[in-house]
């Protein structure tokens, strides 16, 4: 039984830390915060009951960890702490803009983290079968005092909201 715990929560541990990369949309940080929990919930939720009472278990604890997950993943988005309190807007202010030559930066005063983007090109009918407009990108990033670089291609949602369709890091 303890082992099964223990696997849940190194589960959810590596899923909490691949959801919140330094460019990574709230949107998918929250599926998979969701995701992440309802399957820890539901492997503790099965360690109770038995028969019928057992699957009951489970479901209650798949839902109620799912619930868990995404409270805790949205919260990440907008927690100062957090870098994507800081870098969020401004990825948006830079695929919403039509300057390409400037640099758009952000920095968390709490960790250090800092980086910025940069716009290239323009495609207002999509990309590779993703409705436009959509906006390639540069990035860099110091995360603890090593840089990373990275280009891709975000597109708008209906919503307004961009996602990133293309990770070329």
């Amino acid at each position: 039984m303890y082992k099964t715990i223990a696997a849940a929560c190194l589960l959810a541990a590596s899923s909490f830390i691949a959801a919140t990369p330094a460019m990574a949309d709230c949107q998918d940080v929250k599926v998979e915060g969701t995701v992440a929990g309802a399957i820890i919930g539901g492997v503790i939720g099965s360690q109770f009951g038995h028969g019928g009472g057992r699957t009951a278990a489970t479901v209650g604890g798949v839902l109620l960890g799912g619930i868990a997950g995404n409270a805790i993943a949205r919260d990440s988005c907008h927690d100062k702490r957090y870098d994507a309190y800081y870098y969020d807007n401004v990825y948006d202010d830079a695929f919403d803009g039509r300057d390409d030559d400037r640099n758009y930066e952000w920095e968390n005063p709490y960790s250090h983290h800092h980086g910025y983007v940069r716009t290239t090109e323009y495609y207002e009918d999509g990309y590779e079968g993703h409705d436009g407009p959509c906006r390639a990108f540069e990035q860099r990033i110091w995360i603890d005092g090593d840089e990373q670089r990275g280009t891709g291609v975000a597109c708008r949602r209906h919503d307004g909201s961009w996602k990133i369709v293309s990770d070329n890091d």
